[in-house]
């Protein structure tokens, strides 16, 4: 059992709301918590909350009257609660228990994780013989596996129970010691214990009584035996002799195989080496090719250079034996236009002065 988180009011001296997480640090980092304090702090009342919320009373209020747990409730306050969140074999559970001042208490059992209620029975008055539904003390006893003086004798001691715990019967603080520390499962443990022994016995029995029924040998079986023996041996040593033999043979077979294993790799390296040579003669003679066309460039384009003047200059020459041919033609033409426009003056000069004679007479008449 495992208390995560304590949660009480209006319980003795603590008045105010007091909450205590045990899964919250600096608490869940330690294995060992000590309340401590002078007389009269509450250390008690905390380990009252933790009873009361599960079982419904503590050590010394477990009755009525005067032993009435309501007598927890702070002095002039109406009303209490204790809730006391537990693990106990892996699951969660939280107990509560209420009270107001001159009621009966109320107490509450639930699932920690869901918070489905399990019991909130506070006794078994009322219960009908048929019914099968726990209180909620009922239910907390059979989760821890201890009634309440049990616990109060184990779990927790409260003032003057540790001489009780010590003087109660050695089957009581066996049970106690059990259902605490769980050691129930030594038990468990000797029976499969004793089981393997007894079968154990049974087996040598069995091989005893084997033994027994076989007959015993004679002197001469005896001889033979040991001839027989001899024999195996000498045949076994010979077998051995043999097996080392083998043994050394297959040894060198094995560095044989080795090493011709590696002779084949370096013929493999080899021709891979063979392929990459022929792959850098390839590259080497185009490097070559590549630093002779390096050295011609120059010249390559001085050529060119050459070339493309030459061309230009050819091109030059045709456009100007094109344009020569041209004007030639226009010159015959203009030539043959002159020829044509001065025949025509011819004519008219000769026209004219054989006219003149007549135009001078008919311009002296």
């Amino acid at each position: 059992m495992k208390i995560c988180k304590l949660k009480l009011k209006n319980l003795n001296s603590f008045r105010d709301p007091v909450e205590i997480d045990f899964e919250k640090s600096p608490l869940d980092d330690v294995s060992l918590v000590a309340i401590t304090g002078p007389t009269g702090a509450g250390k008690t009342t905390l380990l009252d909350a933790i009873c009361v919320a599960l079982y419904g009373k503590t050590p010394r209020l477990s009755g009525t009257g005067s032993q009435n747990p309501n007598h927890l409730i702070s002095h002039g306050e109406k009303e209490a609660f204790a809730e006391a969140l537990f693990m106990a074999n892996g699951t969660q559970y939280l107990a509560t228990w209420s009270v107001k001042q001159n009621g009966s208490p109320k107490v509450q059992l639930f699932y920690g994780d869901g918070g489905k209620l399990i019991s909130d029975k506070l006794s078994n008055k009322g219960k009908s013989l048929g019914s099968s539904q726990k209180t909620v003390s009922e239910e907390v006893e059979s989760i821890l596996g201890l009634d309440f003086d049990a616990f109060r004798r184990s779990v927790m001691l409260a003032q003057g129970d540790f001489a009780a715990f010590l003087k109660a019967s050695m089957e009581d603080r066996r049970n106690i010691l059990e259902a605490t520390a769980g050691v129930s499962i030594y038990d468990v443990l000797k029976q499969i214990l004793n089981e393997k022994v007894s079968e154990v016995e049974a087996a040598n029995a069995e091989v005893y009584d084997k033994l027994n029924k076989i007959p015993e040998a004679s002197r001469e079986q005896v001889v033979d035996a040991e001839t027989e023996i001899s024999r195996l041996r000498t045949g076994a040593d010979a077998w051995g002799d043999e097996s080392q033999q083998i043994q050394a043979k297959k040894d060198r077979e094995t560095k044989r195989k080795a090493e011709f294993e590696k002779l084949q790799s370096s013929e493999k390296r080899q021709e891979a080496l063979l392929g990459q040579q022929t792959e850098i003669d390839a590259l080497e003679l185009e490097r070559r090719l590549a630093e002779k066309a390096q050295r011609l460039l120059p010249e390559k384009q001085a050529f060119d250079t050459a070339k493309s003047a030459f061309e230009n200059s050819e091109e030059s020459l045709h456009v100007a034996i094109t344009e020569k041919t041209e004007a030639e033609a226009e010159v015959e033409t203009a030539q043959a236009v002159y020829n044509e426009k001065d025949e025509s003056y011819l004519a008219a000069s000769t026209e004219r002065n054989q006219k003149m004679p007549v135009y001078t007479a008919a311009k002296s008449d």
